[in-house]
């Protein structure tokens, strides 16, 4: 939770980035205080993507500070140490945010082949977010 709210301009849907990426999306607000649902809150799912494969996935939260991202494809070419942003196709995020680097690659999972992406922004770790005005 975080003490600004609609009266600040404030927006359910606005994204929240920390120090080393974003870590996550209003997810409520009243006039004083938001609530930010978090890259890792299980379930939570935002699309990403892998620039140096150019490969979309969708990330999922799993309830640990290493969501899961999902890719769209078989063939994901994706290696550990590759570095995951939002897509530069995305309309909820803005383009091209760090999210977090590949730390394990499952090409053979079903019916997906997925990765761990470790986030370099830490949730539990931050003492101040910024709030983007998505689109404007």
């Amino acid at each position: 939770e975080i003490n600004k709210g609609a009266k600040d301009g404030v927006l359910k849907g606005q994204t929240v980035i920390g120090p080393g990426g974003l870590i996550g999306l209003i997810d409520s607000t009243t006039p004083l205080t938001s609530r930010v649902r978090l890259l890792t809150d299980p379930g939570h799912q935002v699309g990403a993507w892998i620039d140096r494969t150019k490969q979309h996935g969708i990330l999922t939260g799993m309830g640990t500070n290493r969501p899961k991202l999902i890719f769209l494809n078989k063939n994901t070419l994706a290696k550990i140490g590759d570095a995951v942003t939002t897509s530069p196709a995305s309309t909820i995020l803005p383009p091209n945010l760090t999210i977090g680097i590949v730390q394990f690659v499952n090409e053979k999972a079903l019916p997906s082949p997925y990765a761990i992406v470790q986030l370099t922004a830490s949730p539990e770790a931050i003492d101040w977010v910024q709030i983007l005005k998505n689109n404007g």
